[in-house]
């Protein structure tokens, strides 16, 4: 069954991406979307290749602001949410909002894509959703994702 699934997404995506003329390869949108495992979990794909991929995009997106969301503006009541906010120093945590600004922009005009169904718009989508994974959030999570690990094996080895 698993196999079926994404044979017929593989199938289906080469027609989707002639029929939208975007440009990014479905390899690369796999790579940080996880569409294949996405779809085989669910064991279906859905009528609508828009949307099915969209709403994958869109659920990657929406796990990252919320990291983000989580290292600027810390739960009060979380021990882990609060230290990790102190890691960051203002100019870090702007650089964050920037990010999280422009990604937020990113998704919900996929809301409004979905709502006109404009081929133009829907390529688009999936390009700049690629182009700003890998020019600005993937950076940033990178940057992020050390300076946490390090602080918090710091704090691991302190006596």
């Amino acid at each position: 069954m698993e196999k079926e699934i994404i044979m017929e997404f593989e199938l289906r995506f080469k027609e989707f991406k002639k029929d939208l003329g975007f440009k990014s390869s479905l390899n690369k949108i796999d790579e940080i979307f996880l569409l294949r495992d996405g779809f085989s979990e669910e064991g279906h794909i859905g009528s609508d290749m828009y949307r099915a991929i969209s709403r994958k995009i869109v659920d990657v997106y929406t796990h990252w602001a919320n990291q983000l969301h989580g290292l600027v503006i810390p739960n009060p009541n979380s021990m882990i949410s609060v230290t990790q906010n102190s890691m960051f120093n203002e100019t870090d945590r702007d650089e964050m909002i920037m990010v999280l600004n422009k990604m937020l922009a990113l998704t919900s005009r996929n809301s409004v894509i979905i709502l006109e169904r404009n081929k133009k718009e829907e390529a688009r989508f999936i390009d700049d959703s690629v182009k700003y994974w890998n020019k600005e959030l993937e950076p940033l999570m990178k940057k992020v994702s050390k300076k946490i690990l390090k602080t918090w094996e710091k704090k691991a080895s302190e006596k």
